[in-house]
Parts: structure tokens; C-alpha cells; sequence
């Protein structure tokens, strides 16, 4: 062998073009490999040694007559995949069987990639086109337009329904229409029609443009013109109510905010009316369970007292912060034990005064004494006691 070594391709192309001029016959990359001064001698064919590392592929078993095909078992991961070197290459030697499995791997591995490429690319042409469905799908400028054009429309209608269903807007343009057809019919009915006879006369003429008393005897021919003047009098009312509600209904929006803060002020309304309903209730109950002090008298002082206690009620009811009235609700619930003791006490106390005034007109000079005053020059009487105390302190002061 030469000293020479054959020069290792420059680049993956190179090496692609080495690979694929490697025919049967041994072309001339491979030609390289031998002495350049020797002349080629004709050879009996060898068989290519085994490889230590080449284990002969196991096939699959057939699958049995009409049995579906089976895939060769996966090799395990990690595993160099066992490939058959051509013989041409095996009789250059190993450097070239070398050559020939790196070129060998490098194509695999583009292989793959161009497979990964190829469905990675499957995949964004299925996204495209789903993309460009999606897209024929989207409405035209010309729809939304049109699409946002009626659903302003609607909202519009649906606004006007609402606000004239609201109880603002039958209080302050319905109602007034309403009693004014009223008066037509009573006008009617004061002409000497039956009622049934003036209600659908006045629908004849309760109408757009029929203020005119022209209109109105062209209408109604066997009505005088007494009639036909009262009538158009009230027709003339008729429009200018019309007008109003025609007005709100168009600034439906002003009329919708208006009614929610007039709701508002009637919620507030009710609630306040309850709350007053039920505080009153409520002071009535404690005068019944015997609460005095909440009741009324003679004393302007004492009604003032009264009065403020109630108001003092009321905020709480109104606003009371939940702790605040956690511990009033629980002074009410013990105030009748207190007002218990309270009346106890006094009835005690009572029967104590009972008992002083007995014993003092029983003796002289004690309590509530009628006895003439003491002759001249007698020793001073002693005032009368004036508590319960007083009569101990005098009559057992020496024990």
C-alpha cells in the first residue's frame, strides 16, 4: 500500500456524490484506495468476513394465510441500526466500510428529516387551508354594516317597549291620555248616547289629526256642533299630551335613566314607610308590656324626653351599625327583668311609706302629726320626720 491515504470528502455534498458513484463494480473514488502502480489482477470473488459487530438480521415469522402483515419488531432505543455493507466496499477495507457507514448514516438521518419536514410541512397545509375555510366564512363589511345597523335598530325598540312599560313613564304619559279619552266619552255620553255608543264614538275620534271640528263632523254627521266644539276642544289637548309621550319615547335613553332614579326614590319611599310602620308598632308594644318610658304626659319636659328617645329609635332602625345594635337588642332583652326589679322595689318602697304613716299618727310628733302646737313658753316641738330614717335616729337613738 501507498503512503498516500485517500483524502476524506470536503462537505456533506461531496461525500453524497462518493457515496453515490459507489457501484457495483468498485468506480473510481474507490480506486483510490489501491497502489497507483500496480495493475489491477483478476481475483477470484471473496466472501466478505463476517463483522463481529453485523449479527444476521432475524426476519418475522410469516404470518399465517390470510392473516394480516406484520411489522419487524422496533429495535430497542439507543440501538445502531444493522445495515448490509455491499461487497465492493467490503474488499476495499475497513477505512472504506467506515466511510461507507458515516455516508450511510448521514442519509439516514437527512432521510428523517426530510420526512419530519415533509409532514411538519402536511401539517401547516392542513392549518392553511382550514384557516382559509374560516375565512370564507367570515362575514363581508357590507353584512356587518348592515348586521350593526339592525341591532342598533332593535336595541332602539326594545328600549322605547321598556320605558313605556316602566310606572314613570304610565304615571306621567299614559295616565293623562287615558283620562282625557275619559272626558270624551263623559262629553258623549252627556249628548244623551248609551255609554257602549260613546266609547266607540270617541275611538272614531281619538286620533291623530282629528282636532279639526271639520274632521270631527265629517266623522260624526248626526252630532251637533255643540258636540263637535266640546270635542274638538279636548282633541286639541290630545295632541299636545301626544307630542309629549312621542318626545319621551324618542329619548328613550333620558326617559330610562330618569325612571331608575325614580325608582330608586320610591324604594326609599316604601322602605321608610315600613320602617315607620314597624317603629310604631314596636313603641306600642313597650307601652303595653308596661315600658313608662315611652309614654306621653302632661309634662312638656317629660314629652320631650319622650320624643327624643323615639327619634334615637328611629336612627338606629335606619342606620345602626350591626355591633350597635347587637348590644341595644341586648339591653331589650334584658329590660324586662329590669323593669320587673324596678317595679318591685317601688312597691316595696310603697308599703314602707304605708308603714311610716301609720306609725307616726300613732304617736305624737312623729310623721304626719295633726297635734296643736305646744303652749307658750313650753319647750320647742321637734319638727316632724321627713324619712324613715329620721324616725329611727329619734325613737331609738338612746338603744
Amino acid at each position: 500500500m501507498s503512503n498516500e491515504e485517500p483524502q476524506e470528502a470536503g462537505g456533506v455534498d461531496a461525500a453524497m456524490q462518493m457515496f453515490e458513484s459507489m457501484d457495483s463494480g468498485g468506480g473510481a473514488p474507490l480506486a483510490a484506495f489501491s497502489r497507483p502502480d500496480s495493475q489491477p489482477k483478476p481475483q477470484p470473488e471473496q466472501q466478505p468476513e463476517q463483522q463481529p459487530e453485523q449479527q444476521p438480521e432475524q426476519q418475522p415469522a410469516a404470518p399465517a394465510s390470510g392473516g394480516p402483515m406484520l411489522d419487524p419488531p422496533a429495535s430497542p432505543p439507543g440501538a445502531q441500526p444493522v445495515v448490509d455493507v455491499p461487497d465492493h466496499v467490503v474488499r476495499k477495507g475497513d477505512k472504506a466500510i467506515a466511510t461507507w457507514k458515516q455516508l450511510y448514516a448521514e442519509l439516514d438521518s437527512y432521510k428523517s428529516k426530510v420526512v419530519e419536514i415533509e409532514q411538519d410541512r402536511e401539517l401547516k397545509d392542513a392549518r392553511l387551508r382550514e384557516l382559509e375555510e374560516q375565512l370564507g366564512k367570515v362575514p363581508k363589511e357590507a353584512d356587518l354594516e348592515a348586521a350593526r345597523k339592525r341591532a342598533a335598530e332593535l336595541e332602539d325598540e326594545l328600549g322605547k317597549i321598556d320605558v313605556a312599560r316602566s310606572p314613570r313613564f304610565q304615571e306621567m304619559y299614559e295616565k293623562p291620555i287615558r283620562e282625557l279619552f275619559g272626558k270624551v266619552v263623559q262629553q258623549f255620553m252627556k249628548a244623551g248616547h248609551p255609554q257602549e255608543l260613546a266609547v266607540q264614538k270617541a275611538r272614531l275620534v281619538f286620533k291623530p289629526g282629528m282636532q279639526d271640528p271639520q274632521a270631527i263632523a265629517q266623522v260624526l254627521e248626526d252630532e251637533s256642533s255643540l258636540v263637535v266644539g266640546a270635542v274638538s276642544a279636548l282633541l286639541d289637548e290630545r295632541e299636545v299630551l301626544a307630542q309629549r309621550r312621542e318626545d319621551a319615547l324618542e329619548n328613550w335613553r333620558q326617559e330610562q335613566a330618569a325612571g331608575a332614579e325614580d325608582m330608586k326614590r320610591r324604594e326609599a319611599a316604601t322602605i321608610s314607610e315600613q320602617l315607620n310602620k314597624h317603629a310604631a308598632a314596636g313603641f306600642g308594644r313597650a307601652l303595653k308590656e308596661g315600658s313608662w318610658l315611652y309614654k306621653e304626659g302632661v309634662d312638656d319636659n317629660w314629652n320631650n324626653g319622650v320624643k327624643a328617645r323615639k327619634d334615637a329609635v328611629m336612627g338606629f332602625i335606619r342606620g345602626g351599625k350591626p355591633d350597635e345594635l347587637a348590644y341595644l337588642v341586648a339591653e331589650g332583652v334584658a329590660a324586662p327583668t329590669y323593669r320587673q326589679l324596678a317595679n318591685r322595689y317601688k312597691a316595696e318602697a310603697d308599703d314602707l311609706r304605708d308603714q311610716l304613716a301609720r306609725v307616726g299618727g300613732n304617736r305624737p310628733g312623729i310623721g304626719y302629726s295633726s297635734a296643736p302646737p305646744a303652749a307658750s313658753g313650753a319647750a320647742p316641738q321637734q319638727p316632724a320626720p321627713t324619712s324613715f330614717r329620721d324616725v329611727i335616729d329619734r325613737e331609738w337613738s338612746d338603744m
